[in-house]
């Protein structure tokens, strides 16, 4: 990345506390905090939601969901090119220098135009993405609900990075908990209220991205004068994407690599088990119970990481580098530390949950839970490391370890997955998410990070719990 001269440092400093007296942006610590303490009650609602989910629903059904939120999930960023995600890195940078309103205005065009395009042809798929994603081509109907379902996805989704970037930290978490709350009320009433349990799931994960982004549209609008008083100088479209366009390319790499490793044990166990193909989403069934909880981690990482990510940049900006790093190498290692404890108490909690609340009727999700949480941990630890490649723009180092993660998780399941099943596909996926955090962190010491014995040793903190993990065994999950 191109130096800043002192002049450019000190015009910056200047035009960016100008622009910030005209809204208010919240302190790291300060939004940390008050996101950590409402992400608290967020997940709490996550919780509960997603254990009366598997209860209402027959194991095919939360198959099926589990299925289809990992379609939402990938095409979202798909059908935006990156774009949204680049907002944490050049908003301010814009926004400093009074450009913000072309710099807004320019990049919600081309990934509105972009997302109509990609659903129009998914559409003209629709069979074909059916048998993809559910191993028939019975689930036509399911599949144009999902299409409905993302494009309410990729709007909030929009809303969300946005807002960030803003460091709007106490809106977006705002935002956040609606998402979850209208989420599980809407999910567990349609469920109770209709037969088809996905299609009522589908349908209250629409409703409930749209409500979550009225808190940043009611922001926009009262801002938005301010932000166009502000913003007078056109950015010419050569300069603009001449810098956001690599940066927004290597993310919409990396977050197309992400989202195909997260789903690739599923879509491998339901293709690739010697089952049929109900008995195969009965298996994802199992699977997303013994997940539920693990992946809560990984939403908190994500949240954080997201957070971060301005304030990284802006000490960056500032020349701040060792700074940088150090946050890095402290939130790696909390995040070791603490995920790890909040790990332990999962397995304390997990046989009061499933023995009482799901009624035994998730066991073998029960015996995967331990493994489960390793590589969610695994995988929360290098969602905040990679910040760091990030920052310095180097997307294309975090694409490289994705790459040798999914080569890595897709023929360890093709291997695993016919042998083991179930269990096969969580260590398949355990195995390939330690490959990817260690690239990690070998990419960032090639690129001047400086790693110390403790990211080492509380990178393998998580371990304890493999313990719990041999014990649980069982090849014929």
């Amino acid at each position: 990345m191109a130096n800043v001269s002192a002049a450019q440092t000190s015009n910056l400093t200047s035009n960016s506390t100008t622009a910030s007296a005209k809204f208010k942006v919240d302190s790291l610590a300060f939004g940390l905090l008050f996101a950590l303490g409402l992400t608290v009650v967020q997940r709490l609602v996550g919780f509960v939601r997603t254990i009366v989910f598997c209860r209402l629903l027959p194991d095919a059904q939360l198959g099926q969901w589990s299925l289809a939120f990992s379609f939402l999930m990938l095409v979202a960023p798909i059908a935006v090119l990156g774009i949204p995600g680049s907002f944490g890195r050049y908003v301010e940078f814009h926004r400093s220098r009074g450009e913000l309103k072309s710099f807004l205005l320019k990049v919600t065009g081309i990934a509105l135009l972009s997302s109509i395009l990609l659903m129009t042809i998914m559409m003209l798929c629709r069979q074909e993405i059916s048998w993809l994603l559910f191993r028939t081509d019975q689930h036509v109907d399911l599949v144009m609900l999902m299409l409905l379902v993302a494009s309410a996805v990729i709007t909030s989704n929009f809303c969300f990075e946005l807002m960030e970037s803003m460091r709007q930290v106490r809106l977006v978490s705002w935002m956040r908990l609606i998402l979850s709350v209208c989420f599980a009320s809407l999910g567990i009433g349609l469920i109770l209220a209709f037969d088809d349990g996905v299609k009522a799931v589908c349908f209250a994960y629409f409703i409930a991205s749209i409500a979550a982004c009225l808190p940043a549209i009611w922001f926009l609008r009262r801002h938005w004068p301010e932000i166009s008083a502000n913003s007078p100088t056109v950015i010419p479209h050569r300069v603009l994407w001449a810098k956001l366009a690599p940066f927004a390319a290597w993310l919409w790499v990396i977050n197309l690599l992400s989202n195909l490793f997260e789903a690739s044990d599923r879509y491998m166990l339901l293709h690739f088990s010697q089952t049929t193909a109900n008995e195969a989403q009965a298996m994802v069934g199992q699977y997303h119970s013994g997940r539920f909880m693990p992946m809560l981690l990984i939403g908190i990482a994500t949240l954080i990481g997201g957070i971060l990510m301005p304030y990284l940049s802006t000490d960056w900006e500032s020349g701040k580098r060792r700074l940088v790093g150090r946050n890095v190498r402290l939130a790696v290692k909390m995040t070791a530390i603490g995920f790890t404890l909040a790990g332990v108490a999962v397995l304390l909690l997990s046989p009061f949950i499933f023995d009482g609340f799901l009624q035994g009727r998730y066991n073998s999700g029960l015996s995967i839970l331990p493994l489960a949480l390793v590589y969610c941990i695994w995988m929360s630890i290098a969602i905040l490391a990679q910040d760091f490649l990030w920052v310095a723009e180097k997307g294309r180092l975090p694409s490289l370890a994705m790459i040798i993660g999914l080569a890595a998780n897709i023929g360890l399941n093709a291997v695993m997955v016919p042998r083991l099943g179930l269990y096969g596909a969580v260590a398949a996926t355990a195995a390939a998410n330690a490959v990817v955090l260690i690239a990690i962190y070998l990419l960032n010491m090639r690129e001047g990070w400086e790693i110390d014995k403790g990211v080492w040793l509380l990178s393998l903190f998580p371990l304890v719990l493999c313990g719990a993990a041999a014990n649980s065994f069982d090849p014929r999950a």
